[in-house]
């Protein structure tokens, strides 16, 4: 079964922001946070995952759900787990369609950088999830 989480808060503020994008002018300070405000009220960050479970490991050839992976560090890392969980998160389709309008290429940058901070955030909020679940520490054992 697939979840989705798609109540995702974004709590990333402002000077959060400044910070990462080291914008010291003032016209620049000002057109940021407009496109931040925007940005925030716009983005609806998702999560999906799955659990699925790890059937064989033989050399390099990782099984897991039926599904078959060459690797030797995924068969390295996966020794003695039973269990995984395929996961992706995103800053959302909303922010993502509405930051490719921008033509200019620093703004852009600065859209695409405010875009990671929600991605992270987003992360964060699917690793809190699983740990709340009582199955992140589960992972760790």
């Amino acid at each position: 079964m697939i979840h989705k989480l798609d109540d995702i808060p974004i709590t990333t503020t402002f000077e959060q922001a400044l910070q990462k994008l080291r914008i010291e002018e003032p016209e620049d300070i000002e057109l940021v946070s407009k496109l931040f405000e925007t940005a925030r009220d716009i983005a609806k960050p998702k999560a999906l995952y799955r659990e699925a479970y790890v059937e064989e490991i033989s050399g390099r050839n990782v099984r897991i759900n039926g599904q078959d992976f060459e690797s030797a560090v995924l068969a390295m890392q996966l020794k003695n787990i039973h269990r995984v969980f395929a996961y992706v998160c995103t800053c959302g389709t909303e922010v993502d369609d509405w930051s490719h309008i921008e033509k200019d290429y620093v703004v852009s940058l600065w859209l695409d950088m405010i875009k990671e901070m929600f991605l992270h955030e987003a992360n964060a909020f699917f690793m809190n999830h699983l740990k709340m679940c009582g199955i992140y520490r589960a992972l760790q054992e």
